[in-house]
């Protein structure tokens, strides 16, 4: 099965599908180059890059890359129970 068939050039994103929770899916890439392109390519090299995004549920709004930050996720919390487990120490 294949999801993008054509130039990597002219690829921009793939159609989103939902993954359920605790989960995997194994993706495979493959880029052929055309035969007829010979010898004087043999050597060369490519690079590109491959973003994967994630969502909650189909939310508007709530996709996120999946990179960035190292892969950690934003430091949303709060320091309310810091304050009330120094707060108990000190009592």
């Amino acid at each position: 099965m294949f999801y993008y068939k054509g130039k990597l050039a002219d690829f921009n994103q793939m159609e989103a599908r939902p993954l359920a929770s605790k989960t995997d899916e194994i993706l495979k890439f493959r880029v052929d180059f055309p035969a007829e392109l010979g010898n004087e390519f043999q050597g060369l090299t490519c690079s590109f890059q491959l973003q994967f995004y994630t969502g909650n549920g189909g939310a508007a709004g709530s996709i996120t890359p999946a990179i960035g930050n190292g892969g950690a996720l934003p430091n949303t919390g709060t320091n309310i129970f810091n304050a009330l487990v120094s707060g108990i120490v000190l009592f």
